[in-house]
């Protein structure tokens, strides 16, 4: 039970920081972008 629970959040913790890895990646390119 604990470790399908500590499973589950080290997969959701995991997408997040794959989403926020991917904004980041967004935001540099936007300021690259600007920069020219």
């Amino acid at each position: 039970m604990f470790s399908s629970s500590w499973r589950e959040a080290a997969s959701s913790s995991l997408s997040e920081a794959q989403a926020h890895s991917a904004t980041t990646q967004e935001h540099a390119r936007s300021l690259q972008l600007a920069a020219r």
